[in-house]
């Protein structure tokens, strides 16, 4: 099986190759950069993927992990139909995009595969936004090829490489504000056991539209700060920040979106990962 792997260099995909070609699979990467190939290697403009040379006349399935950080929707959108052109001008018999479990609505309690991701953008932060833009042009653009979507959790590895960022900020004196309560929902997935996963899937070579990929159901960002960080944590109060948002809005002080963004802090949401488990034959 010929495979493309997109965002080699991303911290969600970092290990994934040595993974790939282990199990037997003969794997080209892309990544951003000047247009160029090093072995395996292809370099290259994300939106003239179409027009790259170094690329192998076909691949049977393309793995994507590229977000473009720090750019608008629009241009994240770009580059997904620019990958569409790729996949078809390649013959591509899958694409697997690695999406989040972000795309779900801030208000569902309960979710699994088979839930509905968010159909209004606007309501979330800006990586979520995007992970949302780009899933829903995949699922309404009629694609000739079949395209299966893998949403994980918040993704880590050692405990000493994490991010504060969307969970918590750091304060002097050693204190961290918590970005929600005691109860705001952050299930997570290990990096390694994410690319297990993976792996299993293209083995096991028969997919289904989605898959999450979850170790902890019910965690949550107290739990994840706890367990990384030797800081004291401050929650924020939900009765106080959402009554006192709610009178933003309507004095106008704050938009619309801005206030779900703001009761978004506070999601307790139940994610059932079962079907993806028993699917793949791997416990989380």
């Amino acid at each position: 099986m010929k495979i493309l792997l997109c965002g080699e260099r991303s911290f969600a995909s970092i290990g994934l190759l040595n993974k790939l070609e282990v199990a037997g699979f003969d794997v080209d990467c892309f990544s951003r950069g000047e247009e160029n190939k090093v072995d395996k290697s292809i370099t290259g403009n994300v939106f003239t993927m179409s027009q790259n040379n170094y690329f192998a006349e076909y691949y049977d399935i393309i793995i994507n992990f590229i977000l473009i950080k720090n750019k608008t929707i629009e241009e994240n959108i770009a580059f997904i139909k620019e990958l569409d052109r790729f996949c078809e001008l390649k013959k591509v018999s899958r694409l697997i995009q690695i999406s989040s479990i972000s795309v779900y609505s801030n208000e569902a309690a309960f979710v699994n595969e088979n839930t509905e991701i968010e159909q209004d953008y606007e309501t979330k932060g800006i990586y979520a936004s995007v992970k949302i833009a780009v899933d829903q042009f995949l699922l309404q653009k009629k694609t000739v090829y079949p395209v299966t979507f893998i949403r994980p959790g918040y993704i880590v590895c050692e405990k000493n490489n994490f991010s504060y960022a969307g969970i918590g900020i750091s304060l002097p004196m050693n204190f961290i504000l918590l970005l929600g309560n005691e109860k705001t929902s952050l299930p997570l997935i290990n990096r390694d056991k994410m690319h297990n996963a993976l792996v299993n899937l293209l083995l096991k070579n028969q997919y289904k539209t989605v898959y999450l990929l979850l170790e902890n159901n019910k965690g949550t960002k107290s739990q994840f700060l706890k367990s990384r960080s030797k800081g004291r944590i401050i929650p924020l109060p939900k009765s106080i920040i959402l009554f006192c948002a709610y009178m933003a809005r309507k004095l106008s002080i704050i938009s619309e979106k801005q206030l779900h963004q703001i009761k978004g802090l506070f999601k307790k949401t139940y994610f059932d990962s079962s079907e993806t488990e028993k699917e793949l034959q791997i416990k989380f």
